[in-house]
This record gives C-alpha cells, structure tokens and sequence, in this order.
C-alpha cells in the first residue's frame, strides 16, 4: 500500500491500480548510502465496458421493430475516466466514427441497421466490439387503386359491366385492409375486389410489420350490370272482335328501375309512317 514509509525490499513488488511514484535506495552494513531513485507507476489492468444506452428504451411497434426515431448513447465505465468510444453502423470490420459523449447521441436511420461500438482507455485497454441490432420503420405505407373493367364507364360514370378495383402498397410486405360501404368491416386484401351493383365506396389502407396504419383513401365506384325490364299497360285492355280499338287507347309503359328511360316509337304500318320518341314514366 501507499505509504510515506520505508519498507525492505524482499523479493517483488506488485504494482498497484493507479498512478504512483516508487522510491528506493540501497545501504550497506558499513552505512553507505545511496541517493534515492523514483520511478513513476501508472497501472490500469481493467477492460473499460460500454452501456448502450436507447431512446425509446424498448421497441414500439410489432415484431421487435421501432416506430418513432431511436437515439443510441454510450455510458462507459472503468479504472480511469478517460475514456474513448468508437462506433460503427453496419460495418464492423469498417471505418469507426469517435463518440462524442458531450453529444445528443447516435440517431439511427431508417430500415434495419447493426450498430458496432467499444471502448478503449487511456491505458491502451481495449474492450470487445458488441452490437446491437435495430429495425426502424416510421413511415407507413401508402396504398393506390385502379379500377378494371370490360367497359369504360359512360359518360354518367357508371360501368355496365362487371368491376374489381385493385389495391396495391408502396412496401411489399404491407397488409391492406378493405371495406365496401362500412369503414367498420374491414377485411383482408388478397387479390382483386369484385364491386357488386349500385353506387359504392369502396375503403381501403396498408398496415406494414411495424404496426404503422396509412390513411384511410376511398373510391366510388358505379356499377348497373342488369338490363332494366319494361311492362306495358293498355286501356282499354283489348280491341273489339274486329281487331280495332274503336276509342282511341290509353298506352303506360313502365320499368323496373326507378332511374331507367323507356324509350319507344310508334310505327304506322298501313301508310309505312315511322315516328320516334322518348318516354319519361311518371312515378
């Protein structure tokens, strides 16, 4: 131990953790003495270890991935405080980067990413290298649609022929979800959605392996693939024996669908008169 007193020297000395200065000298039976020698010891045999340090501390979405920003800091620990830490992203066997401890930290950047870092003293000790793996996702994926058919729509906006609408992601390993009417009954999107008839919205998103939701988008989409019916009404409703209506008839034509327009003519035979016309059904 350091003390201000003289020891004899037996067979070694063991120096110490830490900075000392060893003084000596020898004498002789007859009282010779020499001067005293100093020799200084700096001694530090214990590996410096470096603590990572996360900002979140734990990952925040699905799958061990993270979905807000991560911070890395370094805390180092040791015989000395003076300390160096170098640091490397994905390349272990490439060029560190000197830690600044005085610094905001290491911001990680998007994707999946391998941090490599150690430290080393000012004694020349020198720690392993360790890592720690990171998968950062923040953005969440946007989903597009394209509307196919047999048939453009008409100049109304309506297909007359059958429809699927098409849903693809930005990130391939994104999950979109779709509704048709009820953005409560979402389902899994797997291939083309079929739009039955009528005046439809059909909603949509992505959910990527993170847990990042896109906005949800939607579409209207028009679809009348059945052919509208038409009845006729006539009164009165069958001409005398002779075949003749001797008053003239009162004609109602009528369709099954409410939005339809029956369109008719009225062709004269017996002097080959030929008149068209559009009829409007009243309601």
């Amino acid at each position: 131990e350091d003390s201000s007193d003289w020891y004899n020297f037996g067979s070694s000395i063991h120096g110490r953790a830490g900075i000392h200065v060893l003084e000596y000298y020898s004498d002789d039976p007859a009282g010779n003495t020499e001067l005293s020698q100093t020799v200084e010891l700096k001694v530090d045999v214990t590996m410096p270890v470096t603590t990572l340090h996360l900002d979140p501390p734990h990952p925040d979405g699905n799958l061990s991935w993270y979905r807000h920003p991560v911070t890395a800091t370094f805390e180092v620990a040791g015989e000395e405080n003076d300390f160096t830490t170098w640091y490397a992203l994905d390349d272990e066997y490439g060029e560190y980067t000197v830690y600044d401890h005085e610094g905001d930290g290491v911001v990680i950047p998007e994707g999946v990413h391998t941090l490599y870092y150690y430290s080393a003293d000012i004694a020349g000790n020198e720690e392993g290298v360790a890592y720690h793996e990171f998968m950062l996702d923040t953005v969440p994926p946007v989903v597009n649609h394209t509307v196919e058919s047999d048939e453009e729509p008409n100049g109304e906006g309506w297909y007359h022929t059958s429809v699927k609408v098409y849903l693809e992601a930005d990130n391939t390993s994104a999950t979109i979800m779709y509704a048709i009417d009820d953005e409560d009954d979402f389902e899994y999107y797997s291939s083309g959605v079929r739009i039955p008839d009528g005046v439809r919205t059909l909603y949509y998103y992505g959910v990527d392996e993170a847990g990042n939701a896109g906005e949800i988008k939607e579409v209207e989409v028009q679809v009348d693939t059945e052919t509208p019916s038409s009845d006729i009404t006539v009164d009165p409703r069958r001409p005398d024996a002779s075949g003749w209506y001797q008053v003239s008839p009162r004609i109602e034509l009528e369709a099954d669908e409410e939005d339809a327009t029956i369109l008719y003519r009225l062709v004269r035979t017996d002097v080959g008169d030929r008149r068209g016309r559009s009829y409007e059904p009243e309601f």
